[in-house]
């Protein structure tokens, strides 16, 4: 089944955006969170009304551990080639030494920048009852999202929350 078949009446979609598993829509009612199922896969829909969403937050993750420990693993082993190669047994001519010891601290060097200066930002939908536990907070994060169809999604939810706080008030 398509999104357009779990759609209710009278209920238009306004705005799409894919994370890496899921696409988001925004429509006039709610927000739905959808992956079309396969062969093997089921199909999975989420949904939540505007009346439970309080906001939208960006969350900027900076770093990442992993690759600067796998870089400085990859750079202290550059440096053991170059120095210990036949030591440990590598019995290479010393071009191909030298070579492989330079890609070796290259590739380091470039996981531990790109591990101290990567960026990884997420938006994440928030309520009384969205941030209960892990899971339900999970369920309802954007990641790794086009920054156009992210932009474009996050207004039209946000102009959705303003019309219904409006209705709220009148």
């Amino acid at each position: 089944m398509s999104i357009e078949g779990n759609l209710l009446k009278d209920e238009n979609i306004l705005a799409e955006c894919k994370d890496r598993d899921f696409r988001f829509y925004a429509t006039n009612k709610r927000v739905l969170k959808y992956k079309k199922g396969g062969l093997l896969n089921p199909e999975i829909l989420h949904d939540i009304s505007y009346n439970e969403i309080t906001g939208i937050s960006l969350e900027i993750k900076r770093g990442s551990i992993e690759a600067v420990v796998l870089g400085t693993v990859i750079l202290i082993s550059g440096i053991g080639v170059y120095y210990f190669g036949d030591l440990i047994g590598i019995y290479l001519n010393n071009f191909l030494t030298m070579l492989l010891s330079i890609v070796l601290i290259a590739c380091g060097i470039a996981a531990i920048l790109a591990g101290t200066l990567y960026k990884r930002g997420r938006f994440q939908f928030k309520g009384p009852g969205l941030l209960s536990n892990k899971e339900e907070a999970e369920i309802w994060r954007l990641k790794e999202v086009e920054k156009e169809d992210v932009r474009n999604f996050v207004s039209i939810v946000r102009e959705e929350l303003v019309k219904r706080e409006e209705r709220m008030y009148r």
